[in-house]
């Protein structure tokens, strides 16, 4: 009779509950695997910000000849001989954009003529198109060397903001008033879905008061919590993040119904 011969097992494969050789392999390979699609998708990230940063300096570039050239569009003539009966809409043509936009170029290209300094942060790409937009609204050849560290301290999206703060704190009041009154303006167009949109410019006084308005209607007109009707509720933690501004927008007609704007 032959004896049966038998193996020992490693009880960490044997022992229920405890994982296998195999298991804690496949545990491995598929962390893995997890880790190298992270750096993967990681490195995809990486590159799609690299694309996008190098395009928008190509873009800015681009943009920047584009504005710097207006003046000198302006100054040839070239768009009368063409037939446009002004500059801007000979822009709006060749650069295929909003005559609004043509206008704007025209503005801050003339602009940087009076104002060296901003002409030359704006071509070292050391100040952004938006930038310059601000700053030539406001900038003049006296307060140009106070306005530009407030241009390069501060982010686009903030610049107006402190540049408003500084000409009230070192503006004459009447001369502040005087530029307020120059600069107002209204105007209108209609989007390609129907909508009417406004813009209007008009003295931090009366713009102050008109928002006040606008602010204590769409108040009034909120119901609190649980009620129906109005332009929402009040507090609603789901709402959408534009529901406000919609508010406001539904504030406006009733608004001017009652407010004079003289």
């Amino acid at each position: 009779m032959t004896a049966r011969t038998t193996t020992a097992q490693d009880p960490a494969e044997t022992s229920p509950g405890r994982p296998t050789a195999a298991i804690l392999d496949a545990s491995a390979e598929a962390r893995t695997a997890d880790q190298r699609a992270t750096n993967n998708a990681s490195a995809d990230a990486s590159h799609t910000a690299d694309r996008f940063r190098s395009t928008a300096r190509t873009w800015a570039r681009s943009q920047q000849a584009l504005v710097l050239l207006a003046a000198d569009i302006d100054d040839s003539g070239c768009w009368l001989a063409e037939g446009h009966t002004t500059p801007a809409a000979w822009i709006a043509v060749a650069a295929d954009v909003e005559t609004c936009t043509a206008r704007e170029w025209l503005r801050i290209s003339h602009a940087l003529r009076r104002l060296p300094h901003t002409k030359a942060a704006y071509e070292n790409n050391d100040l952004s198109y938006a930038k310059v937009r601000a700053l030539t609204r406001v900038a003049t050849a006296e307060n140009e060397a106070d306005l530009l560290p407030i241009a390069f301290e501060w982010p686009a999206n903030q610049l107006a903001c402190a540049l408003a703060v500084w000409m009230r704190d070192n503006t004459d009041p009447e001369a502040l008033d005087r530029h307020h009154q120059r600069q107002r303006s209204f105007s209108t167009r209609v989007d390609p879905d129907g909508m009417h949109r406004f813009s209007i410019a008009i003295g931090p006084e009366t713009g102050g008061t008109l928002n006040a308005a606008i602010e204590a209607i769409v108040m009034r007109a909120t119901p609190r919590r649980g009620e129906r009707g109005g332009f929402g509720v009040r507090g609603c933690r789901g709402r959408s993040p534009h529901q406000g501004d919609r508010r406001r927008g539904d504030g406006v007609p009733l608004c001017s119904l009652r407010f004079d704007l003289s």
